[in-house]
């Protein structure tokens, strides 16, 4: 992401709720978003090594599609409280659908943060809860090693696609048994065994030896 916007520090935490003291540290900032999205980029980006940044991935926390879909599910609320004068400080209180996305937060520290309202209109969602054992990796040592077995981060998968089809060949090519069957397989068509390559029309053309026998008349 880009510069930091906001400096946080963590006021306290009770259960699946977490109370933060937000400044605006930016020029081109004036305001505190009371939201979802914010609140969970703001969580995230905390989040270096711990259950929610093995669930949530970096891809996501900026990914319309994705947040509309899921942000309630991770955050029910959020709740802004502004401080002083100015809408440039503010107290915001996050509640989480499960203490486990705010394990990684400690009262006392303070972080910048470069996050940012996304999107305004959420999807309903069910609570996403973690599952147990399953966000944490596996024990590394000399057995997993043996097996061939290594735990990756969700993070570590790209997105994996077929960019342009592999082109498809309208060659006649024999199947692999064809020197023992002495046929010839054309599409799912095979050749009578004998018969020769250019004196047959496989997939509906002469090959050019056939065409210089049809013109020799042999």
């Amino acid at each position: 992401m880009g510069s930091d916007l906001y400096r946080v520090k963590v006021v306290s935490k009770k259960a699946a709720t977490a109370v933060f003291d937000v400044k605006v540290i930016h020029p081109d900032i004036s305001t505190i978003p009371e939201d979802r999205s914010f609140a969970l980029m703001l969580l995230r980006e905390a989040a270096k090594d711990s259950l929610l940044a093995r669930e949530v991935a970096t891809a996501d926390k900026t990914d319309k599609t994705w947040l509309k879909k899921y942000a309630s599910g991770f955050i029910p609320s959020v709740a802004l409280k502004c401080t002083g004068n100015s809408a440039k400080r503010g107290r915001l209180t996050v509640t989480v659908s499960d203490p486990a996305w705010i394990d990684h937060v400690k009262p006392g520290e303070s972080f910048d943060t470069a996050a940012f309202q996304r999107i305004d209109k959420y999807d309903r969602h069910p609570p996403i809860l973690a599952t147990k054992g399953a966000a944490e990796p596996p024990g590394v040592d000399g057995a997993a090693l043996d097996d061939g077995f290594l735990w990756v981060p969700r993070e570590a998968f790209g997105d994996v696609r077929l960019l342009k089809p592999l082109p498809r060949s309208s060659r006649c090519r024999p199947t692999p048994s064809a020197r023992t069957r002495s046929s010839t397989s054309c599409r799912g068509r095979s050749l009578p065994s004998g018969s020769r390559r250019g004196t047959a029309r496989p997939c509906g053309r002469w090959s050019p030896a056939g065409r210089r026998k049809a013109r020799s008349g042999s």
